[in-house]
């Protein structure tokens, strides 16, 4: 194949290589950089496009070490080692990429080779995804031996029709989408039946097995038995239906099929069969097919369900998927589609948490309230971190967050939160000590309530001493609840709301407060503390 790279020049100088390797690096090191991965994959692609390029990984390990005894360090020198490691540990020992590579073919390359190895076989993680991928433009040499991965040949376009689209509104069945295609793919010889031997058995055990005709057929097949025999031939064609469907666009349909492909796999306890369903899974994991059945979510409320399993299922690709969506999504109703479902999807917790560092406040202050919406308590550690931001909005989200999920680092970070310059931060976090039971809230509240000017705040952080029933919470509500002195006298709103909170507090010491104040001189004092004492707090 002819190559971009010239032999009298150092591999690390192909600026392929270096965008490539720069991509990986960011793929491991900064996960939740999508804008600076998304430019990277743009300038990679942009190379890829003009010409043919080869890698070596011995070649590159040489030129990665020569330069390693250079000053000053070249910029590209940590990516072009990562990538020489990677190469290393996947045993990847040749990168081929024919010119015209898309962006999706260079991404999964990169992915793959930013993945954990398997140390008890080098290799077969990077192969399977590598295999997954179907790369058309790329071919990989693996392994001591020079094992060779050639592209994928390309699938013809096949017409279905104007059925095949997605309409604007309902749902395409998906028989009716893809009859016609599946009619088309199968040939008299392929009608023939094929006996196979299951593992273990001799040959003459044998099953015979017939592709399917129409999507028919594969619904039919997949509601009866599948045994490790059928399993490989019957779940091939049902990924090889919803991956052509995916390429022309028939979403509605991919999801329907896929619906029907979860809900046999719950039946299913073999676990040979049940690894073949995961391979279809597996393969369909591309980031294309996750966007396209994704983006359904806002305009297609009756699959919302059947779209949100399949997210679930797929995990964290999904999440990587929803979370970008979010994050461009114009429309108000888009986002709100997309954040119910990151709120089902458990995986979605590590991209949330990348993204509680990006450099844009709305998107930091959207992962922070899902976050706690998640009940995320891995994330605990983040978000206080988040408290520190610039943006007060951003931390009134984590606040919020923080006090659902109500961790003991929650806690202590809230009653720091009291003396945030920004009034709704700390009326927040006010109602989040209220909630919590620290050793250290009382001393806290008080503190606050020194140093505290904003009346509504001030009433609320007397409430709050009503949810700590101690000694000093309530000596400070009996101050609170006096009328002052001669020459000061203390608002009767002030002292209204330090009588509900004494009556609140349902203690024999407050009680022992509130019956003076029975036989105040205000009249509003002196029914409500009547009251509070006859019925009880209201």
């Amino acid at each position: 194949m002819p190559t971009r790279v010239d032999r009298s020049e150092p591999v690390t100088s192909d600026p392929f290589v270096r965008e490539l390797a720069h991509l990986v690096w960011l793929l491991v090191y900064r996960p939740g950089h999508l804008d600076v991965q998304k430019s990277v994959l743009r300038s990679l692609r942009t190379s890829g496009m003009e010409s043919a390029a080869r890698i070596e990984q011995s070649e590159l390990a040489a030129a990665v070490a020569d330069s390693a005894g250079r000053r000053p360090l070249a910029e590209s020198h940590p990516w072009l080692a990562e990538l020489s490691t990677r190469m290393a540990v996947h045993t990847v020992r040749v990168i081929e990429s024919h010119s015209g590579a898309t962006a999706a073919e260079l991404l999964g390359l990169a992915r793959a080779l930013a993945s954990a190895g398997d140390s008890e076989d080098p290799g077969h993680s990077f192969d399977e995804q590598f295999v997954a991928l179907q790369a058309q433009h790329l071919a990989v040499q693996l392994g001591r031996h020079g094992f060779q991965r050639t592209p994928t040949p390309p699938m013809p376009r096949l017409a279905y029709g104007a059925s095949t689209r997605t309409p604007a509104n309902g749902t395409t069945p998906v028989e009716e989408a893809m009859r016609e295609h599946l009619a088309a793919r199968v040939t008299p010889s392929a009608l023939e039946p094929v006996r196979v031997a299951p593992p273990g058995k001799p040959a003459i055990a044998t099953e015979e097995l017939m592709p399917a005709r129409h999507v028919d057929d594969l619904v039919i097949r997949l509601r009866g038995e599948i045994t490790p025999v059928v399993a490989p031939a019957l779940l091939d064609e049902v990924t090889r239906v919803l991956e052509d469907a995916a390429r022309e666009g028939s979403w509605t349909a991919v999801v329907d099929l896929v619906s029907r492909v979860l809900a046999r796999e719950e039946s299913v306890t073999q676990p040979d069969v049940k690894r073949a369903f995961g391979i279809v899974f597996k393969r369909l994991a591309k980031p294309g097919i996750l966007r396209g059945v994704a983006q359904l979510l806002p305009s297609h409320r009756d699959l919302r369900d059947a779209v949100q399993q399949f997210l679930v299922r797929q995990g964290e690709p999904a999440a990587d998927i929803i979370v970008d969506l979010l994050i461009t999504a114009e429309p108000a109703g888009d986002r709100r589609a997309y954040r119910d479902a990151l709120r089902g999807l458990p995986a979605a917790v590590d991209p949330l948490r990348q993204l509680l560092r990006d450099h844009r406040w709305f998107v930091v202050r959207n992962a922070a309230e899902l976050l706690g919406e998640m009940n995320a308590v891995a994330a605990d550690e983040d978000l206080v971190e988040t408290l520190r931001h610039r943006d007060a909005r951003v931390r009134h989200a984590a606040t919020l967050a923080l006090i659902r999920l109500g961790t003991p680092r929650a806690g202590h970070t809230i009653l720091r939160a009291l003396g945030d310059p920004d009034a709704s931060v700390r009326l927040k976090a006010v109602h989040g000590i209220a909630r919590v039971n620290h050793a250290r809230a009382v001393p806290a509240l008080l503190a606050a309530l020194d140093a505290e000017s904003d009346e509504e705040i001030r009433n609320t952080l007397v409430l709050a001493l009503a949810r700590h029933p101690v000694d000093a919470a309530v000596q400070r509500l009996s101050l609170e609840a006096s009328p002052g002195s001669f020459f000061r006298r203390r608002p009767q709103a002030r002292r209204l709301v330090a009588v509900q909170a004494l009556g609140e507090m349902q203690s024999e010491a407050s009680r022992l407060v509130l019956a003076p104040l029975a036989r105040d001189r205000d009249g509003a004092v002196r029914d409500l503390a009547a009251r509070l004492l006859a019925d009880g707090p209201r």
